[in-house]
């Protein structure tokens, strides 16, 4: 993997805050950034995801949606009909 060096500005209390999460856990700063932002790319993968679900599920269904349903459980009832 093609590692890039960046700069980044940071507040104090973050930086120190970094600096004992990143001891803690004995990894070292740059790797405790690319961790924490690999999770944070994710977590908004994952709310747009979710986003896009709720979306699809929100609307009522269609003229056409209910009629295919209607459909389907006559369907269905027959064929239960059938194996009792």
């Amino acid at each position: 993997m093609l590692a890039i060096k960046t700069a980044i500005s940071i507040d104090k209390e973050t930086y120190n805050n970094v600096e004992n999460l990143a001891k803690e856990m004995n990894v070292p700063r740059s790797k405790l950034f690319v961790i924490a932002m690999k999770e944070f790319i994710e977590h908004r993968k994952n709310r747009a995801l979710l986003e896009q679900i709720n979306a699809a599920y929100s609307s009522e269904p269609t003229a056409e949606e209910q009629t295919l349903r209607k459909v389907s459980r006559q369907q269905h009832k027959r064929v239960v009909e059938r194996e009792w």
